[in-house]
C-alpha cells in the first residue's frame, strides 16, 4: 500500500527543513528531520508506511493523507464513493488478468485529513460494514444529448406560447378597463340629467355628441 503525507507551506519555515540542489541540476533534494520530501505536481509530500504513526513534529504540517491500495474480492463490495469522518474512498473493481489470482481485485483511492480515518474506512470496507454514499452500480438516469435538446426546444416553445397568452390577457384587461371607465362616464351623465339639477333645455343632438365623445 502506498501512503503519502501532503505537507503545508509551513514545512519550509521549519529549522528541520533542508533543501539542496542536485548536482545534475534536475531539482532540489529536500528533507525534513532526515525524512525525504518529494515535490511532484507542486505539492510536497512524504512517502509513509500504513502502520507507522505520524510523529508529533509532523502532525501540524500534514494537511492531507492519500492512500492507494488493492485488495482481493473476498466478498462483493459495491463500487462507488465511500465516506467516513474525514476520509473519502473511491472503490472500483479491477482485473489485472493475472492467472495466479483466482479472483479479481478492488482498487481503493483514499484521501483524508489524518491516517486514522484512512485506516478506519479501509477496515470498514474490508469487513463490509459500510455502504457507499454514491453508488456506481445504480440504474442510469442520465439523458442523451438529443433528449436534452428536444426538451430545450419544447421549453422554449412553451415559453413563447405563455408570452403570447400574456399579451392577449393584457390587451383584454386594457379593453375592460376602458369600457368600465366609459360606462361610468355615461352613468354620471345620466345621473346629471335625472338628478336635482335640471337642465333648462336638452338638445338631443348635443346630448348625442356628448355620449359619442365618451364612447370614442
Amino acid at each position: 500500500m502506498s501512503v503519502n503525507l501532503y505537507l503545508n507551506d509551513n514545512v519550509r519555515k521549519s529549522e528541520l527543513f533542508k533543501s539542496e540542489p542536485y548536482r545534475n541540476g534536475t531539482g532540489d533534494q529536500m528533507t525534513f528531520d532526515g525524512m525525504s520530501i518529494f515535490g511532484e505536481k507542486g505539492r510536497l509530500h512524504i512517502i509513509w508506511g500504513n502502520d507507522d504513526p505520524i510523529p508529533e513534529i509532523l502532525k501540524n504540517l500534514v494537511e492531507e493523507v492519500s492512500c492507494h491500495e488493492v485488495i482481493p474480492q473476498m466478498g462483493h463490495r459495491e463500487s462507488g464513493i465511500y465516506r467516513h469522518e474525514t476520509a473519502e474512498c473511491e472503490l472500483t473493481p479491477e482485473d489485472y488478468g493475472n492467472a495466479k489470482r483466482e479472483k479479481p481485485m478492488y482498487r481503493l483511492k483514499i484521501t483524508a485529513k489524518n491516517l486514522e480515518d484512512i485506516q478506519a474506512i479501509m477496515h470498514k470496507i474490508k469487513t463490509g460494514t459500510i455502504s457507499p454514499d454514491e453508488s456506481y452500480e445504480g440504474n442510469q438516469h442520465g439523458k442523451t444529448r438529443q433528449q436534452l435538446e428536444n426538451e430545450l426546444l419544447s421549453t422554449r416553445q412553451e415559453l413563447e406560447r405563455l408570452r403570447e397568452e400574456r399579451k392577449i390577457a393584457i390587451s383584454y384587461r386594457s379593453d375592460f378597463i376602458d369600457a368600465h371607465e366609459k360606462n361610468a362616464l355615461v352613468r354620471n351623465l345620466a345621473n346629471d340629467l335625472l338628478g336635482t339639477f335640471r337642465w333648462p333645455l336638452v338638445n338631443r343632438r348635443s346630448l348625442a355628441k356628448k355620449i359619442a365623445k365618451i364612447l370614442d
